[in-house]
């Protein structure tokens, strides 16, 4: 376990502390509140820096738990994370704080987070998840939230998938359709099942040309809307349906194709050809069917 320094004064950012307030520990004395995501080129290239650059600044910040003991990660994440990677034995130069609490702790890390332009969605979600489950309504994780870092409602939706999202799509590589997935369980509004939108859900997520889209998505709506008794479908019967949305655009070629070969033989365009002439005849002018 790390000492208290108090021969040597370091800054963090620019600002002077003293001396008490800096403490040395190890990367195995730290925990983790909630993992963060960092570039491991930018790991990479600090890890460099530390091993040959004596001269550390403080960037990590702690927080002692009085109860456990524990040093709480609430700050510097990517130099943790640095140093993280170097051997376990590397002391780390940390910015140490009062025990506050869980929930502060977490504020304190989506603070961090919503400040760094680069940080993950995912972190975000994971973050605003944990403090959510903190309390019986959500009404007030909202506004504790919006209190302590000024995010409104909507932008703390924005970072956070539906509940009714299967748990196994919530993963970082998925969070960049988020958007989509949780407009895919806006559906529900028109009577379409969870086991429909978890089919749609797996499909918005395919790493192929075959994945479902936004404008498969608005055709899918429309469908249902303009129509009658999908909803009464069984499961597969619905399921089977929804490929003709997927391939909306292929199939209006196909049969716009069909009607440009069909043109001459189809008893519909000689009925309005022939009706064409006859309007043409009352009217001179009008340049789609000359005679």
């Amino acid at each position: 376990m790390g000492q208290i320094t108090q021969f040597i004064t370091l800054d963090m950012e620019g600002i002077a502390v003293t001396d008490f307030n800096i403490i040395w520990l190890t990367a195995e004395d730290i925990s983790e509140v909630t993992s963060i995501h960092v570039s491991k080129t930018w790991v990479d290239r600090r890890k460099k820096a530390l091993l040959t650059n004596k001269h550390k600044k403080v960037k990590v910040r702690v927080e002692k738990d009085i109860a456990t003991g524990y040093f709480w990660l609430i700050d510097g994440f990517d130099e943790f994370k640095a140093y993280e990677s170097l051997n376990k034995d590397y002391t780390i130069p940390c910015f140490v704080s009062e025990n506050t609490s869980h929930l502060n702790r977490l504020l304190s890390i989506l603070q961090y987070l919503v400040m760094t332009p680069n940080s993950q969605t995912i972190d975000k979600h994971n973050c605003i998840t944990m403090i959510f489950e903190l309390f019986d309504k959500q009404k007030e994780a909202y506004r504790v939230i919006e209190n302590d870092t000024g995010l409104s409602k909507k932008e703390i939706k924005s970072f956070l998938f539906h509940p009714n999202i299967p748990d196994e799509i919530k993963t970082d590589e998925n969070i960049k359709r988020l958007k989509l997935l949780n407009e895919i369980q806006k559906l529900s509004t028109y009577g379409v099942t969870k086991e429909v939108r978890d089919f749609l859900s797996y499909y918005a997520v395919q790493e192929s040309k075959n994945r479902l889209t936004y404008d498969q998505l608005d055709v899918i709506r429309w469908m249902i809307t303009k129509t009658n008794g999908f909803n009464d479908l069984p499961t597969e019967r619905q399921i089977f349906l929804l490929p003709f949305a997927y391939q909306f655009e292929k199939l209006l070629i196909m049969q716009f194709q069909y009607y440009i070969d069909a043109a001459d033989e189809n008893e519909f365009y000689k009925k309005f050809h022939l009706n064409g002439k006859v309007f043409a005849q009352k009217n001179e002018t009008n340049p789609l069917f000359p005679h």
